[in-house]
């Protein structure tokens, strides 16, 4: 599915768009939380080699 456009609506208070992207990185990082604990994985390890970060701990 792709999406052409996302209409954010505010309160007035101009915090709209950073409200829908906290939503965002909130759900992305909690589905990512429950797979690498359904995995087994270390997010902070995977991110790292993910950047190219060779110092992992």
């Amino acid at each position: 599915m792709d999406i052409d456009r996302v209409v954010v609506m505010d309160g007035g208070q101009g915090e709209g768009v950073s409200n829908a992207l906290n939503q965002r990185v909130r759900g992305a990082y909690g589905t990512m939380e429950g797979l690498a604990s359904v995995l087994g994985l270390d997010i902070q390890e995977v991110l790292h080699r993910a950047v190219g970060s060779g110092d992992a701990e």
